[in-house]
């Protein structure tokens, strides 16, 4: 159980991480 969490965890920052990328390429493109 505590495995599975911190494997959510870890996913849920790295979806962060690539969100914050992504939008910082669109912000750039669009410049």
């Amino acid at each position: 159980q505590l495995l599975y969490i911190g494997l959510n965890y870890l996913r849920h920052i790295l979806g962060k991480v690539y969100i914050k990328q992504h939008d910082s390429t669109q912000f750039t493109n669009k410049k």
